[in-house]
């Protein structure tokens, strides 16, 4: 077993999909972000603290 988890491959929780705080909100949360900094910045800058939001309320949940 390595230290890293108990998938084989080394990485933390890669199978699982719902460990640490890649879950799919914050992965939704965080293409967003991009997509909207990639158009105009002003608009990501704006979404950041709804993306610390939804990862912060992810984790409470669990």
């Amino acid at each position: 077993m390595l230290p890293g988890g108990n998938s084989g491959d080394g990485v933390a929780g890669a199978g699982s999909g719902e460990s640490g705080v890649w879950h799919k909100t914050v992965i939704c949360w965080l293409v967003l972000v991009a997509y909207l900094y990639i158009q105009c910045e002003n608009y990501a800058f704006a979404a950041l603290p709804l993306l610390v939001f939804a990862a912060s309320k992810v984790r409470r949940e669990r």
